[in-house]
């Protein structure tokens, strides 16, 4: 309808075999002539004229109301906006439709709009909780500062009331001290409640105002202390976005970085292209006459090609100067790129050809094949072959002489982008079937990624893949197919993405009318999304150069301790809880629900090989705890059978005893080898000889799941669910009892050297303490309880694992220099000093903050 519509307004529309096109022509109201759509008749355009299109209109949109109200008002009353649930409602409507401009228009409005409620919404929380703190605060100060005048006038008339005026004084300035801690804790909050919402980058920013606060008070309590730092901490670790690119008026379809880094491209359906610095300086506007839907820079990055649904193609220098306009298609553009030998630009159309035309206006080759439009277009790294991608749900790979050299089939629905990655000898498509492919450019598949939206956009640069769709989210990928993260979030369907070349920057183009950039933290910390399920253990090697994880996807995966994956060992009906590494490093052992597993470990030609040298029973008993002695004579298990059985090498049982009333989560070995300590659900830590005789039972008023021996043997630390992390002599005497802070403590274990202890939290957090208790790092980035860590060989990294089926490497020599302060300022200055939506009062809010 919005199609007739245009029609009816003297718009020529140029035909292509679009779903609405065929609907509309099989309607017999419009004809296909000479290449463009037309009113079959004078008769059809009297009758079926612009009020009957309004009219009919009116009744297809569910927003028709308030839709012609805002178009009554000039586009002015922004109380005619759509917001919150009729927002949804009317995005999922007008998904797969082609509409009138002003709908368009409408909606992306409606989105800045709901947008702005949002964040309105969230200052007035806020607001409202620091007025609720204050109101009392500022009253009583006020009533004491007119008291205070009123005494200092009679202090003309008695000077013994001197004294009293200075109290009240005092007073005041109490009050005042009171209502600046009140908006200190306020911010905290808000800061809280921005991070869960996934609003990370306005999180940073009012846990950076809370700090800058709080440093102005002296003798602040605790409590609010923690509270900011704790605030400030999680944005630290956990935040990509760092800046916002905020101008267009309209959905930003299409965004690209320049290949030196240095410029970032948008495209807009408000009929403008924006150049930017990568500091998020407006440069440019670059008119159009009609939606911009995608937009590329040379090779040099010294020009920008954009491509129109009015079918043109616009050369642009990157000073705004206009080199070339090409007529390029007799229907929309919707896919533009440039070769990088820089001599030829591709141009995908909803007529369905791919056309490759010179910098001079050329036309080089047409390529003709796709039944259906014809979505995006990509050049190969050595620009001889191209790729194109097809709402006929198939990728073509052409030579540049026009030459079709294979068919790439698999996706089950339209195509939308496609991307070579210039490091690989590979390809990704990303399609409405939900999935991202990656192919080697001689059309074999190599791998299929599985989402829950459909995809809409792809780049692939350095060792990333990065994708964006329906959901909100950009995903990042290795590029071997093998998950990294989400980064959350914008609040509409991100249309395009595009990486740096190194592949460590990330824009996302949103109907939000926003473009975000993104990049990966100061190397802090690595997370690794492989694992499916809970990661019950992990082990480190002795020798530094591996670290192995066993999880409740039943699998055992070895790495490298950069985090590249080495191995990964699935076994039928494996139930694995537990593993270790012998002190050699040649060996790796595992606990499941029936076996104990030996495994042999070797390094050929810098490839890793596992050998299954031994299993023998665990008496059906589930399993959650192994150790191995120093010597790598005798293996000790524990679990549910409350039992610790003591085993050579063989698998020969030596001895076993009932050693708690509950399961037995954790076992550990002294480093002489003379004892073993056991960790249990029933509240105790207990210490034995090999023999099996008890020497001290360590209480808890809770489960106890960690335990660890000092490097040096001379101490125990054990971790309860009692929240309390205790420091014990070897003849039980208890030295130390540490709030842990966490909701709950699982596990603990000491750095190689002995200086440092971490333990895991039910708050997901990881905590790193000094050898006297004191707190020294707070390290957030998991989802779910952490239950599972180990320092690598070094003591440079520490290894966690939590019921979210995350792993992280945490960067121990970065951590423990870091300010917090100073890095988020660092990460927010380009936002402050270039976003027009900052307010200028936050523009200075790190001044006096050094530069890295």
């Amino acid at each position: 309808m919005g199609i007739y519509q245009q029609i009816l307004q003297g718009t020529e529309v140029t035909a292509n075999d679009s779903q609405e096109h065929t609907e509309l022509i099989l309607s017999g109201l419009i004809v296909k002539y000479q290449g463009y759509l037309k009113v079959k008749n004078p008769i059809y355009a009297s009758v079926f004229n612009q009020v009957w299109v309004a009219s009919e209109l009116g009744k297809l949109r569910p927003y028709s109301q308030t839709f012609d109200a805002w178009i009554a008002s000039q586009q002015t009353d922004e109380s005619r906006l759509l917001r919150g649930q009729a927002l949804k409602d009317a995005q999922i409507w007008s998904q797969g439709k082609s509409l009138s401009d002003l709908d368009y228009q409408f909606l992306a409005a409606s989105v800045e709009f709901d947008s702005r409620e949002v964040q309105l919404a969230l200052e007035v929380e806020r607001s409202k909780a620091i007025e609720a703190q204050l109101k009392e605060q500022q009253q009583k100060a006020k009533l004491q500062k007119i008291f205070l005048g009123t005494i200092s006038v009679a202090l003309l008339i008695s000077s013994g009331l001197g004294l009293f005026a200075f109290i009240q004084y005092g007073k005041a300035r109490i009050s005042d001290r009171e209502a600046r801690i009140s908006e200190i804790k306020a911010l905290a909050s808000s800061s809280e409640g921005l991070f869960v919402s996934h609003r990370e980058l306005d999180a940073m920013i009012d846990a950076i105002k809370a700090k800058r606060r709080l440093q102005n008070l002296k003798n602040i309590d605790v409590k609010t202390i923690e509270s900011v730092e704790n605030a400030l901490n999680q944005t630290v670790y956990s935040n990509n976005e760092y800046n916002r690119l905020i101008g267009h008026k309209g959905s930003v379809l299409s965004v690209d970085i320049s290949p030196d880094n240095q410029l970032i491209v948008t495209g807009s359906n408000d009929k403008t292209v924006k150049i930017w610095k990568l500091d998020g300086t407006l440069l440019q506007t670059l008119k159009h006459t009609a939606t911009v839907h995608r937009v590329a820079f040379s090779p040099d990055s010294r020009m920008i090609v954009s491509g129109s649904l009015d079918g043109s193609l616009k050369l642009w220098g990157v000073d705004g100067k206009l080199i070339k306009n090409i007529p390029a298609h007799q229907s929309a553009v919707w896919g533009v790129a440039f070769s990088p030998d820089g001599k030829l630009i591709a141009s995908a159309s909803g007529d369905g050809t791919v056309k490759l035309w010179k910098l001079n206006g050329k036309l080089h080759q047409a390529l003709r094949g796709h039944q259906k439009s014809v979505w995006s277009v990509a050049f190969s790294p050595n620009s001889q072959m191209v790729a194109s991608a097809g709402f006929d749900s198939t990728v073509k790979l052409w030579s540049i002489d026009g030459t079709l050299l294979k068919t790439l089939e698999g996706h089950k629905n339209a195509v939308w982008d496609v991307a070579f990655c210039p490091s690989q000898n590979l390809l990704v498509s990303v399609s409405a079937d939900y999935t991202a492919k990656i192919w080697q450019t001689d059309g074999k598949l190599v791998k299929t990624l599985k989402t829950d939206n459909s995809i809409v956009g792809v780049d692939c640069k350095g060792e990333y893949i990065a994708t964006s769709g329906r959901d909100n989210f950009v995903k990042i990928w290795k590029i071997n197919g093998t998950f990294i993260r989400n980064l959350k979030q914008h609040q509409a369907i991100v249309r395009d993405v595009a990486l740096s070349t190194n592949g460590l920057i990330a824009a996302s183009a949103s109907d939000d009318g926003k473009v975000k950039l993104w990049k990966r933290n100061k190397y802090l910390l690595k997370p690794l999304y492989v694992h499916k399920d809970t990661i019950w253990d992990l082990a480190t090697s002795k020798d530094g150069k591996l670290f192995a994880s066993v999880s409740g996807d039943d699998t055992i995966k070895l790495w490298s301790t950069n985090g590249l994956l080495q191995k990964s060992i699935t076994q039928k009906e494996f139930k694995g809880r537990t593993l270790t590494f012998s002190t050699d490093s040649r060996i790796i052992l595992a606990g499941d629900i029936n076996y104990i597993q030996i495994w042999n470990l070797k390094n050929t030609n810098d490839k890793l090989k596992v050998k299954l040298l031994k299993i023998f029973p665990g008496n059906n008993v589930n399993l959650f705890a192994i150790a191995v002695t120093p010597d790598r004579k005798m293996i000790a298990s524990g679990g549910d059978n409350k039992m610790i059985k003591l085993w050579d090498f063989q698998g020969n049982l030596l001895t076993s005893f009932f050693a708690h009333n509950e399961r037995i989560w954790k076992l550990g070995f002294s480093s002489d080898g003379k004892f073993i300590a056991s960790a249990s659900e029933d509240g105790t830590v207990k210490i034995w000889h090999k023999d099996g005789k008890l020497v001290r039972t360590l209480r808890h008023n809770g489960a106890v799941w960690g335990m660890a021996f000092s490097p040096q043997g001379n101490l125990i630390v054990t971790a309860s669910r009692d929240d309390t992390l205790n420091f014990w002599r070897l003849d039980g005497k208890l030295l130390k009892r540490v709030s842990g802070k966490s909701n709950g403590l699982t596990r603990v274990t000491f750095s190689p050297d002995g200086k440092t202890i971490a333990t895991g939290g039910v708050d997901n957090t990881v905590k790193l303490w000094s050898i006297t208790g004191e707190l020294l790092h707070t390290l957030p980035g998991h989802e779910g309880m952490v239950i599972s860590l180990d320092f690598t060989a070094d003591g440079n990294f520490l290894v966690s694992g939590g019921d979210d089926g995350l792993i992280i490497i945490w960067d121990l020599k970065q951590i423990r220099t870091l300010n917090n302060l100073d890095y988020a300022c660092n990460w927010v200055r380009d936002y402050l000093r270039t976003n027009v939506g900052v307010e200028e009062s936050d523009r200075h809010l790190c001044d006096r903050i050094a530069k890295p």
